[in-house]
């Protein structure tokens, strides 16, 4: 009798050792992955294709909650009150993590109130110049603005935009901050007026403008990564163009997984293993290369480094570019 209570008794002191995780292993039951924008763009379609083989890998279904407004605003500060327990998860843009709440009276911080999980995909952001300009090369398209700054004007895909600050920061880093921005409600529009010579660059997404790059409608002047990107090796990063200044920053839109700040770092570390392995699953890596998508392959520590470290950069450099949403 005495035996057998001793085994019992060990039996149950041994589960009590255990950590939580193994005693309730996550995830035990379905997660929200917050999208704060609306189905069908570019952020929404990378995270549910994620989402699906996330999923997969996890043996639990994540259900995706659009939740749009403000730029992103509405969706993030929803995802930064909900409880820090691995249930409720964000896929965001870094545009609206480090731009939005510079620009906006918004109550969240990337640092502050988030922890990230993993950056998983990136769309190469690119430079092009109207054909109409006669330019083919960095260095000529920096001595016609400087010539005449006012005469020529950039358009982007809407105030505040990733595309507007790289726009702005690039006239500011050749030496003619009087170039005029026009903002447009999305990149289209701008596109066709770069083509047409009534604006004389942009600065946007390799994605949609790809096509314009290869039939010539759009002069690549220099891609904003430390390396080339494959689909185009002929255009130059911007260091090569000989503008290394502007690699400072990571101008490169990208998105990820986040979890509201104080969530179990085994669950976060689990979460950026497993987007990993599924980013390197070859169904899902196509998928996303064919959308104009680089995928992203990095640790945990690596990927906070980098938001800590932007999340300090990008407020100066606002202000200094006297960037504004309106």
């Amino acid at each position: 009798m005495f035996r057998t209570l001793t085994a019992i008794l060990g039996v149950a002191l041994a589960t009590a050792a255990l950590p939580a995780a193994a005693q309730d292993k996550y995830p035990s039951h379905p997660i929200t992955m917050i999208v704060p924008f609306a189905p069908g763009g570019a952020t929404d379609i990378a995270a549910r294709a994620i989402a699906d083989k996330l999923s997969a890998r996890l043996g639990q279904n994540i259900v995706i909650d659009n939740r749009a407004g403000a730029g992103g605003a509405v969706g993030t500060v929803a995802a930064a009150k909900a409880p820090a327990d691995g249930y409720t998860i964000l896929y965001n843009a870094s545009s609206t993590m480090f731009i939005v709440p510079v620009l906006e009276s918004v109550q969240f911080d990337p640092v502050r109130d988030f922890s990230v999980a993993v950056r998983a995909v990136k769309l190469p952001l690119v430079i092009a110049a109207s054909p109409t300009l006669g330019v083919k090369d960095l260095k000529g398209l920096r001595e016609l603005l400087k010539a005449n700054p006012e005469k020529y004007a950039y358009g982007s895909a809407g105030a505040g935009t990733t595309s507007h600050v790289a726009a702005a920061a690039l006239a500011q880093m050749v030496g003619a901050p009087g170039v005029v921005h026009v903002p447009y409600r999305g990149t289209a529009p701008a596109i066709v007026d770069v083509i047409g010579g009534r604006l004389a660059y942009i600065a946007d997404a390799m994605g949609p403008l790809s096509e314009h790059l290869k039939s010539g409608q759009l002069i690549g002047i220099a891609i904003t990564e430390k390396e080339r990107a494959s689909q185009f090796p002929n255009i130059p990063t911007m260091a090569e163009a000989g503008l290394p200044e502007f690699l400072e920053y990571t101008w490169t839109p990208w998105s990820g997984i986040y979890l509201p700040k104080g969530a179990p770092p085994a669950v976060i570390e689990l979460i950026n293993r497993e987007t990993r392995a599924a980013l390197a699953e070859p169904e899902l890596g196509k998928r996303l290369v064919d959308l104009g998508f680089s995928t992203i392959n990095e640790d945990v520590a690596t990927s906070q480094a980098l938001v800590n470290s932007d999340a300090q950069k990008w407020a100066p450099l606002l202000k200094s570019l006297k960037i504004t949403s309106n």
